[in-house]
């Protein structure tokens, strides 16, 4: 009894031996399964792609933009000098035989080109040179064709044109030095898309024999219908813009010498910006 009971004990003792190491490989195996399943449900590791590029700054030039009265024909050209303010030509709010209202115009900056931006409604006349009426603008009249207007606030993308006052003397050393020309308005065409004056470039008065007043700015450019408001740019070695004259008229030479083109000089209105901007900043 003793050596069977000795017996069956060691036999279930070898049963359970037996038991256990397969328990043991099975839950080896399951736990070999387990970890392959988690191994396969994870994604592989995946290296990040480069950023994207950011958006290429606008040119200069998206800071010009067209003058209207929406509903007419009429159109100037205007500049952004500040992110609420625009210059132009004292003229473009006085049409014949009429007088307009500053919540009558609106300011599309970049007009006729991509990205287009809102029309940006004017609020006020800040300051105005003087009462130049479109049509016959005698060479007086020129050095206070000026305005500057108040508009919503444009969009932080468009890049305000700083103003450089300089005598035509030192425009002509700027020249000479490397600077180059820019003009450009609104005219010509169907007066929908800015247009460069090609082939110009602002000449001293007393070199064509004239006598000016001062304050004026005198080129070759031919002036059309719209240009108006428009600005003359040097640009200089970096190809950073600065705007020292705004389009005028065109004026007609005796003779049967070609026309030039007029613009009020920055001397004749810088000194009125900077006091604004002083007593705005108090």
């Amino acid at each position: 009894m003793r050596g069977g009971a000795a017996g069956m004990q060691d036999g279930g003792m070898a049963k359970a031996g037996f038991f256990n190491a397969v328990t043991s490989q099975a839950a080896l195996i399951c736990l070999a399964l387990l970890m392959l399943a988690g191994c396969a449900a994870t994604p592989p590791a995946t290296k990040p792609g480069p950023a994207p590029n950011p958006p290429a700054p606008l040119p200069w030039t998206a800071a010009i933009g067209s003058l209207t009265e929406p509903g007419t024909s009429h159109i100037c050209t205007a500049s952004l000098i500040r992110p609420d303010l625009i210059l132009t030509a004292a003229h473009c709010l006085y049409p014949p035989n009429r007088t307009l209202a500053p919540d009558q115009l609106v300011f599309r900056p970049n007009a006729g080109r991509a990205p287009v931006f809102d029309a940006l409604p004017v609020r006020a006349v800040q300051m105005l040179g003087g009462q130049v009426h479109e049509g016959h603008i005698d060479a007086l009249d020129v050095p206070v064709d000026w305005a500057f207007l108040r508009i919503a606030r444009a969009p932080g993308e468009l890049h305000p044109l700083p103003i450089e006052a300089l005598s035509p003397g030192q425009v002509t050393q700027r020249l000479a030095a490397g600077d180059q020309f820019y003009s450009a308005g609104f005219g010509g065409g169907d007066k929908t898309m800015l247009r460069q004056h090609d082939g110009c470039d602002p000449v001293e008065p007393r070199a064509l024999g004239l006598d000016l007043p001062g304050g004026i700015t005198v080129t070759t450019c031919i002036i059309r219908p719209g240009d108006s408001g428009g600005p003359m740019v040097l640009l200089d070695a970096a190809g950073k813009p600065h705007l020292f004259a705004v389009i005028s008229s065109l004026a007609q030479r005796r003779g049967g010498l070609a026309p030039i083109g007029l613009g009020v000089s920055a001397g004749a209105f810088a000194h009125q910006l900077d006091r604004f901007l002083l007593s705005s900043a108090d």
